[in-house]
């Protein structure tokens, strides 16, 4: 819990807008969590232009996916564990110094012409696991720094740092390639790092009873069962790996910039302006408050975000494809947030930290996969046809889910 003083000496005012960021714990924990996702982005950036760069191939490019997949894939339910059983902010404080130590390695190699798309890959994985590994902790740490009566506007504030991290991250990565190179764009995601170290020190926060009686072992055990038991919330993270895995279109970007004719910068805005789009979509979601009928909400934001995916693939002009992935980043945000609000108020304070690390495996780790996958077909049948497809998919399966579970259609969800 927080020291005196931190989230009790706020006074309350309508629960909306700003006001779990007068919270001056949640802030600084808000500006931290947005300054080391930006970094995470640059580094996405990179490693997708000097893949693609240097081999030339959809199949690599979709593997730097492959990579940061296995990794959350692998590492976020342990992370969950940690959470629930670790001094939280110290545990993001020291991702936060590793982190620093992979990019300025990066850095120094790309800068001397050194580096090879297997240091592209270890730094991927190894960054992947770290930041896996935090997310939990991060989340985790949120409902003792803010009233419960915030905790659905302060999620929703930090789902909106990291969509505007989504937008400034690859903009300003593609813009720093194009005008300083990838070896001083990975200098600039460090010394973010470094920044973002001292900001989450000033966080007054204390972990609170820890889960240390049972056994690693048995905490995951725990988290997995609770899971289960829980059917709906299988459900709802079925919807998730719906549209993040099979509509996972990340990596098909740089061949789309490249053959519109646009570089590194064109990248950059093609990958932010979903992020853009996200914002907004956040924006509404806080104005509607506390919707009815959820979990249809949740499914036909997935379907609509899986029909956008049918225009970018028809889309002949670079700017049309800005505006469509605009629209696709708002359903992406409408889905993803209403979806994590209904999961967190099912889950209990002692589950939170594994509940977020099933949320975290498929938000991060499936689309990463996707990447991947998306990346496998597009080498076979081009990237067009590959969007189709996927969308296909996505929409039949989150069709699938409405017809056959009547709870998702319930309106008091």
């Amino acid at each position: 819990m927080p020291a005196a003083g931190g989230r009790g000496a706020v006074r309350l005012g309508r629960d909306g807008g700003l006001s779990s960021l007068a919270v001056r714990d949640f802030r600084l924990l808000y500006i931290a969590l947005f300054g080391t996702s930006v970094s995470y982005q640059l580094q996405r950036t990179i490693e997708l232009w000097l893949v693609y760069g240097i081999t030339g191939s959809p199949l690599l490019t979709g593997f730097t996916g492959l990579v940061r997949g296995a990794a959350t894939i692998v590492f976020a339910l342990a992370g969950g564990v940690v959470a629930d059983r670790i001094d939280r902010r110290r545990f993001v404080i020291l991702t936060a110094y590793v982190n620093a130590l992979i990019t300025l390695s990066l850095g120094t190699l790309a800068l001397t012409g050194l580096i090879r798309v297997w240091h592209i890959y270890l730094a991927a994985f190894v960054n992947s696991t770290l930041t896996t590994a935090a997310g939990p902790a991060r989340t985790a740490m949120v409902p003792g720094l803010v009233p419960r009566e915030l905790m659905v506007n302060a999620f929703a504030q930090i789902a909106s740092a990291r969509k505007l991290s989504q937008l400034v991250g690859p903009a300003a990565g593609g813009l720093l390639i194009a005008v300083a190179g990838s070896g001083w764009t990975y200098g600039v995601a460090c010394l973010i790092y470094i920044v973002a170290i001292p900001i989450t020190t000033c966080i007054r926060y204390e972990s609170g009873p820890l889960d240390r009686e049972q056994s690693p072992v048995q905490s995951l055990l725990e988290g997995i069962a609770f899971i289960r038991r829980n059917s709906l919330i299988v459900v709802l993270l079925v919807t998730e790996f719906a549209a993040v895995f099979f509509g996972s279109y990340r990596a098909l970007l740089p061949i789309f910039a490249v053959a519109m004719g646009f570089g590194a910068g064109g990248l950059g805005i093609l990958l932010s302006a979903p992020a853009l789009g996200s914002l907004l979509g956040v924006a509404v979601v806080m104005w509607l408050g506390n919707i009815s009928y959820k979990g249809l909400f949740v499914a036909f934001s997935v379907m609509a975000y899986a029909g956008c995916l049918f225009g970018l693939a028809f889309s002949p002009w670079f700017l049309s494809s800005v505006a469509i992935l605009f629209v696709v980043g708002i359903f992406d945000a409408l889905q993803a947030v209403v979806r994590q609000v209904v999961i967190l108020a099912r889950t209990p304070d002692n589950l939170r930290g594994r509940a977020a690390s099933f949320q975290r495996m498929l938000g991060v780790g499936a689309p990463s996969l996707g990447e991947a996958h998306s990346g496998a077909i597009a080498a076979l049948i081009g990237a067009p046809w590959t969007l189709m497809v996927t969308a296909v998919v996505c929409i039949g399966l989150t069709a699938g889910l409405v017809v056959k579970r009547p709870d998702l259609r319930d309106r008091d969800l």
